[in-house]
């Protein structure tokens, strides 16, 4: 049986020590991991939607703090 386990990160140090922690548990076992960060967004203008220019901005962001 294939485990999949949800590894929520905000890039800390801590989230990275839990993170080699799960490959630690679970180096035996067939898995796939999936890193989940969320963001906040709080906007004080009426606009309801997210632009695909925010959306790209923001996954340039992740990817500079991954790398």
């Amino acid at each position: 049986m294939q485990i999949h386990v949800l590894l929520p990160t905000d890039f800390s140090e801590n989230a990275s020590s839990a993170a080699l922690y799960a490959l630690q548990l679970f180096k035996k076992s067939e898995c796939t991991f999936y890193y989940l960060h969320s963001l906040a967004y709080l906007n004080n203008t009426t606009r309801t939607y997210i632009t695909s220019t925010h959306v790209k901005s923001r996954k340039e962001e992740a990817s500079r703090q991954l790398a």
